[in-house]
């Protein structure tokens, strides 16, 4: 019934279609020892998982195999899974790490459901297995590096052979955390415009590693300096020129991003078609985020999902140096989710903000390539 479903959903398709014969490999590692993959931002880490979520879903007779469990690191992380595996989420219990924790400790030990702010992970974990309950098998874990140790060492205790992904700067911390390995590392970047990879490596990512990666066409790099409003009503032009579209503001003050969703509404979009991340959990869980939609949405939400243009606003808003962790990992997490085009904008009359000028100045860089050494 599975490979029926599956065969018949075209969005899972066309993602089977983009794998490469590597992510392939990841997919296939034995399911009877635990796997951690590492890889780069962007690199399809969350597409591999996936995958492997519905191999696991696949292998073995129906009535024998446990219910595949993919535990996610955010509600809007769960969102996007259930997108991506189709017809196929269904037969999946997708939720996300730390409420899969806590359930199971409820089920087992009888105990009122404890508040996610009082937990101590590891003595929950431990209290659930001391009542005889049977370790989890059939686990995947996806962007393990966004968790803490504990809730870590907590989802080890409680799995047997999971299956993990975390991007390589963060996969020491899972290693030390889980007492697991790296088993293979994934290089290949998402078929991304090789603008965009310039982008991403101007905002301290890894640069262009060939002539061959990313897409040599098709991407559009836009500095503007407006304000919020007109970028807004922009965002909206461009999507309902194209209304099969997936289009991402993206304010870099989380403060703007209420405001930007209620004026959209005011402009006339309906509020299905609207995602925005000031939405109360309960409601992000049911919006089906990777369909087309405009959405509202601030960067660290935006890892591992993707968009057809990008609008960044109140770029003057990023000050000092890109490189500290938390900027680095925001700009990344924009850059790696653009698939099309990227506007970035800022209000102020200065000449360009850091993140505008870091722009600017790589494709200088790449259009003078200094003579190799």
């Amino acid at each position: 019934v599975c490979m029926n479903e599956l065969q018949r959903s075209h969005r899972w398709s066309v993602h089977y279609d983009r794998l490469s014969e590597h992510q392939h490999h990841l997919i296939a590692l034995p399911f009877d020892a635990p796997q951690l993959v590492a890889g780069p931002p962007g690199s399809g880490l969350t597409t591999v998982a996936c995958f492997r979520i519905a191999a696991l879903l696949q292998a073995g007779p129906t009535v024998t195999r446990p219910r595949p469990v993919l535990l996610c690191t955010s509600v809007t992380r769960a969102s996007f899974a259930r997108h991506l595996l189709g017809p196929l989420a269904d037969h999946i219990d997708i939720r996300t790490a730390t409420s899969w924790l806590i359930e199971r400790y409820v089920t087992s030990t009888g105990n009122p459901r404890p508040s996610v702010g009082e937990v101590d992970w590891m003595t929950i974990a431990v209290e659930t297995v001391s009542t005889g309950a049977a370790p989890a098998r059939s686990v995947v874990l996806d962007d393990a590096h966004h968790l803490s140790s504990e809730v870590l060492g907590a989802t080890a205790v409680s799995t047997i052979a999971p299956f993990v992904t975390a991007h390589s700067s963060g996969a020491h911390s899972v290693e030390t955390a889980t007492g697991m390995s790296v088993s293979a590392q994934l290089n290949r970047r998402r078929r991304q415009p090789r603008s965009v990879i310039e982008v991403s490596a101007a905002w301290g990512g890894l640069a262009p590693v060939s002539d061959n990666e990313g897409r040599a066409t098709g991407g559009e790099i836009r500095l503007v300096r407006t304000t919020v409003g007109q970028t807004v009503r922009k965002a909206l032009h461009t999507w309902r020129h194209d209304t099969s579209k997936r289009v991402a503001l993206v304010p870099l003050q989380d403060s703007h991003i209420p405001t930007i969703a209620d004026l959209l509404v005011e402009l006339g979009l309906g509020s299905a078609r609207l995602f925005s991340s000031d939405l109360p959990a309960s409601s992000k869980a049911r919006f089906d985020v990777g369909r087309a939609a405009l959405y509202v949405i601030r960067p660290t939400e935006m890892e591992g999902l993707e968009f057809d243009d990008v609008f960044v606003t109140s770029a003057e808003a990023i000050k000092g140096d890109l490189s500290e962790s938390g900027i680095e990992r925001r700009l990344q997490a924009i850059a790696n989710s653009v698939c099309g085009s990227l506007t970035v904008t800022w209000a102020s009359t200065e000449t360009g903000p850091p993140i505008v000028k870091a722009i600017t100045n790589a494709r200088l860089a790449y259009k003078n390539p200094s003579p190799a050494e």
